[in-house]
């Protein structure tokens, strides 16, 4: 009887924390937050809207919509992301950014689709990412796999675009154009 006694009185701290931490009608957290004056930490799902942070570390699923990030963003989950402005992004899982800016390093461990959105560095583990009306800085193809697929649509990539492992696929459509020099891939139609 003590031990359920205890458990129900860690789920209800749980339930009230994920209460609390919902400060506006503009955010939802499905989970536990930990916030400090630099660093703001999520486990569970999260739907944001309209909020800044410095740095924000998510473990679970995230939705933002006009988000600003102004250090680091790890999300250990899949990400959807319009109208953000960030700074450093890592995640792992899969990321769909739409009309985001990127200011530092775009790393995804996952599927990537980037839809109107200003990207740097973007380095990509992945057997597919799809890159439509973006400019980028340059895109790194990182991993073990061989045979991976970029393709650009009306997109301009400044510098280089380079698979690590050579075999890569990219194809370019509308004016889609590589300044620098694809490196370890062939073009495809």
């Amino acid at each position: 009887m003590k031990k359920r006694l205890g458990f129900c009185i860690i789920v209800s701290a749980i339930l009230l924390l994920s209460l609390s931490a919902c400060r506006n009608k503009n955010e939802s957290v499905f989970g536990v937050i930990e916030e400090t004056d630099h660093k703001t930490i999520v486990q569970g799902t999260v739907d944001f809207d309209h909020q800044s942070f410095n740095s924000l570390t998510i473990q679970g699923t995230a939705d933002l919509e006009d988000v600003t990030v102004k250090n680091d963003l790890v999300v250990q989950g899949s990400l959807e992301a319009e109208d953000c402005l960030l700074h450093n992004i890592t995640v792992y899982g899969n990321v769909a950014l739409e009309e985001t800016k990127v200011s530092g390093k775009t790393q995804v461990f996952g599927r990537a689709e980037f839809d109107e959105c200003s990207l740097q560095q973007v380095e990509i583990i992945s057997k597919k990412a799809v890159f439509e009306e973006c400019t980028a800085l340059s895109v790194i193809v990182k991993g073990t796999e061989v045979g991976s697929t970029i393709i650009l649509n009306n997109t301009q990539i400044l510098g280089d675009l380079l698979f690590e492992k050579g075999e890569g696929k990219v194809r370019l459509e509308g004016d889609s154009e590589v300044k620098g020099n694809i490196i370890g891939a062939m073009i495809i139609e």
